[in-house]
Parts: C-alpha cells; sequence; structure tokens
C-alpha cells in the first residue's frame, strides 16, 4: 500500500500546483457612476462586463493571449479593434496599463497611475483595472440591480 501512495501523492500535487497556476484572472475599474470588469479565463477568453446604478451587463467578449507582461485582447464583435494592455505590479497593486483608444476604458499612461499611487495609497486611481479577488468579481458582478427604495416612495 505505501508503494502505491507516493506515486499518488505526487500525482495530485502536481496537479495542485498547475490548477494554481492556470486560473481566471479579474480586474475592475471604477469610474465614479460605475465599473467595468475583465475576466481573463484560463481557456484564452475573457469578457468585459459593466456595471451601473441600473444593472449588469456584457459589453465585450473575446479571445486573450498573453507574451510576457504584455496582453493583447482580441474582440469577437466583426469590426472591432484588437487593443493591448502590460499587466503591472507597482507599490503590491496589479494593474492592466491600456494602450491606445480602442480599449474598454481610456489609457492612463502608466507614470501617471504610478504617481497617483504614490500620491495616495488607500485610493485607487479612476480608469485603471486593478485585480480582484474572485469573490469580489463574482459578488459585484451577479447584483443586477444593487439599490433598493425605501417603501413608500414611488
Amino acid at each position: 500500500m505505501h508503494k502505491c501512495a507516493s506515486p499518488f501523492v505526487a500525482v495530485v500535487a502536481l496537479c495542485m500546483s498547475l490548477s494554481a497556476t492556470i486560473t481566471t484572472k479579474y480586474f475592475k475599474e471604477d469610474h465614479l457612476t460605475g465599473a467595468m470588469y475583465i475576466a481573463l479565463a484560463s481557456d484564452g477568453s475573457y469578457t468585459v462586463t459593466a456595471r451601473e446604478h441600473m444593472g449588469v451587463w456584457v459589453e465585450e467578449s473575446g479571445r486573450w493571449s498573453e507574451s510576457g507582461r504584455r496582453i493583447t485582447f482580441s474582440p469577437k464583435k466583426s469590426g472591432a479593434s484588437s487593443y493591448v494592455a502590460e499587466e503591472v505590479t507597482y507599490k503590491n497593486r496589479t494593474f492592466l496599463s491600456l494602450t491606445g483608444d480602442t480599449g474598454p476604458s481610456i489609457a492612463v499612461p502608466l507614470e501617471e497611475i504610478e504617481r497617483d499611487l504614490d500620491q495616495d495609497t488607500k485610493t485607487l486611481p479612476p480608469y485603471v483595472f486593478f485585480a480582484i479577488s474572485a469573490s469580489d468579481y463574482h459578488r459585484e458582478t451577479k447584483l443586477s440591480y444593487p439599490f433598493r427604495t425605501r417603501p413608500g416612495l414611488r
């Protein structure tokens, strides 16, 4: 029994390490009146989800590929242009620095993001996609209408 257990444990450990490296990454961009979310799935697909006061919807989907820190997004929608972002870690914050004007948000220069993070370590700059946890992503993108009216106000 002991001889069989050792290879089994090795296979389980290998599977756990592979599943830890092949996971979906989530990013959130807050633009003050709403938010956008990017989910980079391990199968090479992505979605951009919008959330504003009236609801949650998928804004865009497609395929993504990575070369070093550079991520290329290729939307499914016919005629939509590809765009690029660099995954950056600065001051223990991971974010996407978009280039060009075809992405889901405005492109904020990397130097400006770093300057804003240097000036205020507690508040994240708007219009920048920061890494978030899977639980935050699922909680925030599944709630269709977060606001409730008080009884009697109609």
